[in-house]
C-alpha cells in the first residue's frame, strides 16, 4: 500500500496577513509560544510557510515597498510544532531533534519571488556604501528554473531550501542570548501576535519583553540561511522545551553562499514535508548539524562567525570581477551574485579541547 500523503500541521491563506492566519505566525523566540499543532515521530507531515516579509512585497517594477518595508515584521515563521514518540512522550530537553527534509517547494499557485537590496535608511547591507538605494528584481518559477525580467539573459535552476528553521530556547538559554544581545534587543522592535496568548494581558507582556529576535542564528539552529539544506538532508538541533516546539520559514528558491544584500536569497512562500525524531540522549550543547548525501556540515554559532568585514572584501573582488567579465549593471551583478555565488572557500567547525565552537576557513576548489 502506497505512504498516506503528508498530514497538513500549518495551512496558510496568502490572502491573510502573518496575525490573521488559522495559526498566526511569530517571529520571536520564546519557550512560552504555544505549540499550534502536535506531530509524532516518524509521520510525513506538511508545513506551510508565508515569505519571509509576511506578503509585504509585490510582484511588480517598483522598489518602494522594499524601501519602505517595515523590517519589524519579518521572519515570519510556521510553528511552533510540539513532537511527541509513538506512546504520545513528548521529546525532552537534552534529547536530538533529526529533522529529514522529504520534499519542499513554493506554494502551487504563487510561484514567483524576489530579491532586493536595502535601502541605506531601511537595513542597508554588506554592502551598502557601493549599493545605497532599495532595489529589487522579480523571479518566476518554471519548475527547478528560474528567470527574471529584471536581470535579462538569466536562467538557472535553484536549490529550494528553509532559509530558517529551529527550536524553541528553554528559559535559561533565552536569559543568556538576552544578557548576550543586550542592547540590539533593548533597541529592538515589539512582538508580533502570536497564537492565543492575547495582547495586553500580563503573559503577553511577559513573552514580549523577554523574547529574542530571529535575525542571528543561535544555539537552537534559527536563521543560517544554508542553501544545501534541501530535499534529502537531515538536520540535527538540540530540544530545549518538552515537545521541542519547532518552527520555520524564510524559504528561499535559490541563494549563494549567504545573503550579501541580507535580502540576498530570493524569497518565496513555500512549503515543507518532514519527518523527526527524537534521539533519546543528551545533545552537545550548541550542536547543529546538516546531512546530507555525500557528507555533513556542522554549522558555527553566533559569536564565532567570520567577521563581515571578510565576507565584503570577497564579494568586492567578485563584484569587480563580474561587473567586468559580462559588462553587468552594478546592482544586478550585486543581486545576481547573492542568488548564485559560491564562496571561494569552504568554512569548516571544530569543537576545542575546552568545548568552544571555532571557524576556521580553508581553500575551497577555487582556490
Amino acid at each position: 500500500m502506497a505512504p498516506p500523503s503528508p498530514r497538513l500541521v500549518v495551512p496558510i491563506d496568502l490572502k491573510k496577513k502573518p496575525w490573521e492566519q488559522k495559526y498566526p505566525l511569530h517571529n520571536r523566540w520564546h519557550p512560552r509560544i504555544p505549540a499550534v499543532a502536535e506531530v509524532t515521530e516518524g509521520e510525513l507531515f506538511r508545513v506551510e510557510m508565508m515569505d519571509w516579509s509576511g506578503g509585504s512585497i509585490a510582484d511588480n517594477d517598483s522598489a518602494m515597498d522594499i524601501k519602505s518595508m517595515d523590517l519589524a515584521i519579518g521572519h515570519c515563521l510556521s510553528g511552533p510544532i510540539r513532537v511527541v514518540d509513538k506512546e504520545g512522550v513528548p521529546a525532552k530537553p537534552g534529547d536530538l531533534l533529526a529533522i529529514e527534509i522529504c520534499n519542499l517547494g513554493p506554494l502551487p499557485g504563487d510561484e514567483w519571488g524576489y530579491t532586493a537590496t536595502y535601502d541605506r535608511e531601511n537595513g542597508g547591507g554588506f554592502l551598502t556604501d557601493h549599493f545605497p538605494s532599495a532595489t529589487k528584481a522579480i523571479w518566476y518559477f518554471e519548475g527547478i528554473y528560474t528567470y527574471s525580467p529584471h536581470i535579462p539573459g538569466v536562467r538557472f535552476p535553484g536549490l529550494n531550501h528553509p532559509g530558517l528553521i529551529g527550536t524553541a530556547p528553554s528559559i535559561e538559554l533565552l536569559n543568556i542570548w538576552n544578557e548576550r544581545e543586550r542592547k540590539l534587543v533593548e533597541n529592538g522592535p515589539n512582538s508580533l501576535k502570536i497564537c492565543e496568548i492575547n495582547e495586553g494581558t500580563s503573559e503577553w507582556e511577559k513573552v514580549a519583553n523577554e523574547a529574542a529576535r530571529t535575525i542571528p542564528g543561535r544555539e537552537n539552529g534559527g536563521n543560517c540561511d544554508i542553501k544545501n539544506l534541501s530535499t534529502g538532508s537531515k538536520l540535527y538541533l538540540p530540544v530545549f522545551v518538552e515537545g521541542a516546539n519547532l518552527s520555520a520559514g524564510d524559504m528561499h528558491f535559490s541563494q549563494g553562499d549567504g545573503e550579501i544584500s541580507l535580502c540576498g536569497a530570493i524569497e518565496m512562500s513555500g512549503y515543507l514535508e518532514l519527518k523527526v525524531e527524537a534521539g533519546r540522549q543528551r545533545a552537545r550543547a550548541a550542536e547543529r548539524k546538516i546531512e546530507e548525501g555525500n557528507g555533513g556540515l556542522e554549522v558555527a554559532s553566533g559569536p564565532y562567525r567570520l567577521r563581515s568585514e571578510q565576507a565584503s572584501t570577497s564579494h568586492e573582488a567578485c563584484e569587480n570581477f563580474g561587473g567586468w567579465r559580462w559588462h553587468s549593471d552594478e546592482a544586478c551583478s550585486c543581486v545576481w551574485k547573492s542568488r548564485a555565488q559560491k564562496l571561494g572557500s569552504d568554512v569548516y567547525n571544530r569543537w576545542s579541547e575546552d568545548g568552544r565552537e571555532e571557524a576556521r576557513s580553508v581553500p575551497g576548489e577555487e582556490g
